[in-house]
């Protein structure tokens, strides 16, 4: 087991790093936010700009959900005394959820979920491809308010330095 003060580096480290891509998200929403929410026709007509954008939008997605759900969610657990060794990602987001760091487990397990999903193109079927890009738009407000929350909660308990 790290020690506590090795703990709240790994933390600290994996904050700012998660507050980058964050930003970096809130860019990529700001930047789609007048073609939201897409249509399937609308899909089919991207420009090569357009897709790019959209392109980091989901990967920038994909990042900030995987920082939270497989590294910041564990260490802050782990600071709070927490043995989350055999937690799964369901119930490490109930634990979120009790700890105040996620406003609803079932809000993060959606969103979780939509990480997963994000892998698939579907090249052939823009209805699809249209779905997918808007609940990413609209679910990455729950990475971010997640972010703000947890990085709150370890600032009041005093898990990070300055």
């Amino acid at each position: 087991m790290s020690s506590e003060t090795e703990l709240r580096e790994l933390l600290s480290r994996n904050l700012a790093s998660a507050r980058r891509v964050a930003e970096r998200l809130r860019r990529s929403r700001e930047k789609l936010a007048p073609q939201i929410p897409l249509s399937a026709e609308a899909v089919t007509r991207l420009t090569e700009a357009q897709q790019e954008a959209i392109d980091a939008l989901l990967k920038r997605y994909e990042q900030l959900e995987d920082a939270l759900g497989r590294g910041l969610f564990r260490t802050l657990a782990t600071l709070e005394g927490e043995d989350v060794s055999a937690l799964s990602r369901r119930d490490l987001a109930l634990l979120m959820e009790k700890l105040g760091v996620v406003a609803s487990a079932e809000a993060w397990n959606e969103a979780a979920l939509m990480r997963n999903r994000l892998v698939h193109h579907y090249p052939d079927e823009p209805d699809r491809q249209a779905e997918r890009i808007n609940a990413a738009w609209r679910l990455a407000e729950v990475l971010l308010e997640t972010l703000a929350r947890l990085e709150a909660q370890a600032q009041a308990k005093g898990f990070l330095s300055g």
